[in-house]
């Protein structure tokens, strides 16, 4: 059941409640059994559909992660159960041993510690969503004379490599790539990290292979989620 709620979630929950409430929750299983269903019913509209990985041959064209932080939050409702304050609390307590410290910079701190703490290169596996953006608190530190963002959302690259520029964070580069087959540079990073990403994946070996090829003999690699 999960699956129809995920798409449900990121498209239109209100219809998708309203439908259970009134017709029951079998009769929701059976009428969303896909997307094609979805439609036929009418629960939801053939234009709210977008599809979730964009074509390889055209960086372009339209994924649902563009609008990826309309899947966590709508204006003040919190759609996404991770962002209620007491699960971050024990999200954090878990990453980090405090629940007042976030992953962040229990990162920045161990990477300070361990790696070094300026001229250092690092490559984010995935884009998110924020203003600012996870890479842009990094670069922040001082600690990074270049970082890079790797995603297959043409989109949100896009929206976030703006913030970036209206920051005047000029060592970020936000770069399109399948990273179920992208080619890393070997022995080129000291960081590299996955924020909300590797679950999304379906070439894990090849891309954990990817990721051991291009870090440093020093560097690290975090993954949160």
């Amino acid at each position: 059941m999960l699956k129809y709620f995920k798409l449900f979630t990121r498209l239109n929950i209100g219809k998708a409640f309203l439908f259970i409430k009134s017709h029951g929750i079998k009769a929701f299983l059976k009428k969303a059994t896909s997307k094609l269903d979805a439609i036929r019913t009418g629960i939801l509209d053939e234009g709210q559909i977008t599809p979730q990985t964009p074509n390889e041959n055209d960086p372009s064209s339209e994924s649902i992660w563009d609008r990826s932080s309309e899947q966590y939050k709508r204006g003040n409702f919190k759609v996404y159960w991770e962002l209620l304050p007491e699960v971050a609390k024990y999200q954090y307590k878990c990453m980090t041993g405090r629940e007042d410290m976030d992953y962040l910079t229990y990162t920045i701190d161990f990477i300070k510690e361990n790696i070094g703490s300026k001229n250092l290169r690092a490559l984010s596996i995935g884009c998110s969503e924020g203003n600012p953006g996870p890479e842009m608190s990094f670069f922040r530190t001082g600690l990074f004379r270049k970082i890079e963002v790797m995603d297959i959302a043409e989109g949100l690259l896009k929206k976030q490599r703006k913030i970036a520029a209206d920051f005047e964070l000029n060592g970020i580069e936000y770069i399109w790539r399948d990273l179920n087959s992208v080619v890393l540079e070997k022995n080129a990073y000291d960081v590299i990290w996955a924020i909300g990403t590797v679950h999304h994946i379906s070439e894990l070996e090849y891309l954990f292979e990817q990721i051991n090829y291009a870090l440093k003999d020093h560097g690290i690699f975090d993954s949160v989620r």
